[in-house]
């Protein structure tokens, strides 16, 4: 779940991913739901208003991350906004089972609170599942 300035932005068709790598390292990304694919054209000929709808509301970064046992801090070192680049975001977090609470403020100044669950461990040796 994703709370923004206190508001309810999730839902079933919002994906957010919050990767913590053991050297240090975070990527996280949040995607909208809804936002239209435009199948039929290929990507290079799209519209800036085609690319406009397509990516509204996307937010990515990647960056390094420092924690202790309840505050998180990560630096920007890549974002989609390229303006927020190099800011530090700091919060709280709590691990409760498989999820994982972040409380904070954001690098464009909002309070947030995001709620994360542990994904199930991807066994790279297992064959892949061909769809139709």
């Amino acid at each position: 779940s994703y709370r923004l300035n206190g508001v309810d932005i999730s839902g079933p068709a919002v994906t957010q991913r919050l990767l913590l790598g053991g050297d240090g390292w975070f990527m996280a990304t949040t995607l909208p739901g809804g936002r239209p694919a435009f199948k039929d054209i290929p990507r290079d000929e799209w519209s800036v208003q085609q690319y406009a709808a397509a990516y509204a509301g996307l937010e990515a970064s990647r960056g390094t991350y420092n924690a202790d046992p309840t505050r998180l801090a990560v630096r920007l070192i890549g974002d989609a906004d390229p303006a927020l680049e190099g800011r530090v975001l700091t919060g709280t977090y709590q691990l409760q089972g498989i999820e994982f609470v972040w409380r904070g403020t954001d690098a464009k100044g909002r309070s947030f609170v995001s709620t994360y669950r542990r994904l199930p461990k991807f066994d790279i040796y297992a064959p892949l599942n061909k769809s139709p």
